[in-house]
């Protein structure tokens, strides 16, 4: 007992004195680090795209060296040292060794970009190694951040009509205390923009322009004339950037955008689906597409054109049905004053429609495992050579988008047999079945989920009156199948299953066993083994419910072939 007490008392004693060490050495990292005075200072006004010296003063006030010192600047988004990629965060200057009572400063070179009238927090840390153990020591600095010296702005309609022409005039003005050299303005319009004209050509496809030299003071203006299709009241933005090379790196000295949205269309296109304007189809369902133009203009139209085109793998091209010109290449339908009398004239406020019926394949087209979440587009475009205003636009244009998804659909199939042993399961009892004799039957239930990733999927079969169930059970999956006394159901909760499984892999696949005893009554006839198993998933890319059922299994035992052709017969 005194041994294990000295044990004890000497562990205690050893931890207090290495805590002390412990504390003792940081303090004295502590109070050895205050030792070392640091502060950083940059100018007063820090402008967007203009370069400024962030300088870091340190002094060393205490009694020793200070070895192998390096400053570390840890650059906040959107700010860059010169010389380095804008998206580098750390840049460190070694310093070396520093003296007693040694005053010193290191200067960075520094780039700001992105917002003004924010804060940026730039931080430095010093690093260094005395009397054998290694320090460091940091300190904060707020930039207040002011626009750009270099002015530029986007000028463009806040709304234009479908295809209709309109200036973008992009301005810019040197304002800052230096010569700018090569600089080159980029301009990010949106995809669906077409460039007709500019008063500067651009030096790089249709989105570089090389402004070169700009003096202090000096400004310049660019025209850009094009037009805009797609939707009604959508949103686009145009964005400039001006950017200037510093040090062999090239940074955005000014960025601006505008914002254009497309005004309702002079001649509109309304598409609806199987009489909804939102639809989900199904493999194998019949597609009824309607598409009800309208002009909205003070003038009639004529020689109206309507082309849609059908995008996706899963439309039968075969199957489509429809009035217009049918390219089965390219996917398109076209309707004109040949086949459709009533674009010949569409009166001012008139109105009408033309359909397409089309299936949807029965199968889905599924051959690598990114194969899926099949969607249905219908891309749709009216023009007119009727136009309000020649010096605007040299026809008139309305577009119409429509897109479907395609639910998922996920299979079950339940398979019975009596001689099972390749799945481990030994049935026993006599077969064919005997009146009043207990015979035991192994059932599978086999899973294939096809398009879409579902989740919470499982699967329920009650049991006959004449069957019941036999504790034992397996599944390739992570649960198996269970029994409900209270429901005298077998139910199987999978939960998720990801899209191609038993497609392009091996199914889930559930096996669990049953002992069914005949009755009188059934001499002479099958046995019924289980009811309808029925699956119910959440398709999680339709967000809504699928469902499959397996027909009922009898003692008929197709699957099985070593029983043959009415051996399942109750004797």
């Amino acid at each position: 007992m005194r041994q294990i007490l000295s044990v004890f008392w000497t562990g205690i004693i050893i931890a207090i004195i290495a805590l002390t060490a412990w504390s003792g050495f940081s303090i004295y990292k502590n109070i050895f680090a205050k030792g070392l005075r640091i502060t950083i200072s940059i100018p007063e006004e820090v402008n967007i795209g203009t370069p400024f010296a962030a300088i870091v003063h340190f002094e060393n006030s205490s009694s020793a060296v200070m070895k192998d010192m390096s400053i570390s600047l840890a650059l906040p988004d959107n700010v860059a040292a010169l010389g380095s990629p804008p998206q580098q965060r750390i840049v460190t200057q070694s310093i070396g060794d520093i003296g007693v009572g040694t005053l010193s400063k290191e200067e960075f070179e520094l780039i700001i970009f992105g917002d003004a009238n924010t804060v940026r927090l730039l931080e430095a840390h010093i690093q260094y190694e005395s009397l054998n153990s290694r320090f460091e020591k940091s300190v904060r600095k707020e930039i207040a951040v002011q626009p750009s010296r270099f002015t530029l702005s986007v000028d463009a309609p806040k709304t234009v009509f479908n295809d209709e022409n309109f200036e973008t005039v992009i301005s810019y003005k040197n304002t800052s205390d230096t010569i700018l050299s090569d600089l080159e303005l980029y301009v990010e319009f949106p995809a669906n923009f077409k460039i007709k004209e500019s008063t500067l050509k651009p030096t790089e496809g249709n989105a570089v322009w090389r402004l070169g030299e700009l003096l202090r003071g000096s400004e310049g203006e660019i025209t850009i004339t094009g037009s805009l299709v797609g939707l009604d009241d959508v949103e686009f933005d145009i964005r400039a950037e001006v950017r200037a090379p510093f040090l062999g790196e090239v940074y955005a000295i000014n960025e601006t955008l505008a914002h254009v949205s497309l005004a309702p269309s002079p001649i509109s296109i309304e598409i609806l689906l199987n009489g909804k304007k939102e639809y989900i189809a199904r493999v194998g369902d019949t597609l009824n597409y309607s598409f009800i133009y309208r002009n909205n203009t003070e003038i009639g139209l004529r020689d109206a054109v309507l082309r849609v085109q059908l995008i996706g793998e899963m439309f039968d091209m075969t199957a489509v049905q429809a009035k217009g010109s049918v390219n089965r290449v390219s996917n398109t339908i076209t309707w004109s004053a040949s086949n459709t009398p009533g674009l010949r004239t569409i009166p001012i406020g008139g109105s009408g429609s033309v359909n397409v019926a089309i299936g949807v394949k029965d199968i889905f087209s599924i051959a690598r495992l990114n194969d899926k979440d099949f969607m249905l587009k219908v891309d749709a475009r009216i023009e007119s050579p009727t136009v309000r205003d020649s010096r605007v636009a040299d026809r008139t244009v309305g577009i119409a988008k429509f897109e479907s998804k395609i639910a998922g659909q996920t299979e079950i199939d339940a398979r019975a047999y009596f001689r099972d042993a390749a799945s481990g399961f030994l049935n026993e009892g006599p077969m064919p079945p005997q009146v009043g004799q207990p015979t035991q039957f192994s059932v599978h239930w086999i899973v294939r989920n096809y398009s879409t990733d579902i989740q919470t999927a499982i699967v329920r079969a009650g049991l006959p009156s004449n069957v019941q169930w036999i504790n034992n059970s397996s599944s390739n999956d992570a649960s198996k199948p269970r029994y409900d006394e209270n429901t005298r159901e077998v139910i199987w909760e999978i939960g998720g299953i990801p899209a191609t499984r038993g497609v392009l892999s091996l199914p889930i696949e559930g096996v669990f066993q049953i002992e069914a005893t005949p009755s009188e009554s059934a001499r002479g006839s099958y046995v019924p083994l289980l009811n309808d198993a029925i699956l119910t998933a959440y398709d999680t890319f339709t967000n809504t419910i699928i469902t499959d059922t397996a027909p009922r299994i009898t003692t008929e035992l197709p699957d099985d072939g070593t029983v043959g052709q009415g051996g399942g017969i109750v004797q």
